[in-house]
């Protein structure tokens, strides 16, 4: 969760700090840009 939104991490194999967001389209990924932000891990419920 960032910022109070969820997101879909597509890439989780990447080494470091770094995690890769799937926004929709690439203007909207243009427009999200590349930022530093904390980010929250969310776990799934089990039923």
């Amino acid at each position: 969760m960032i910022d109070g939104k969820e997101y879909i991490a597509e890439d989780t194999g990447v080494i470091g700090n770094v995690i890769d967001l799937y926004v929709g389209t690439e203007a909207e990924s243009e427009i999200f840009g590349v930022r530093e932000m904390e980010v929250y891990i969310l776990e799934e419920k089990e039923e």
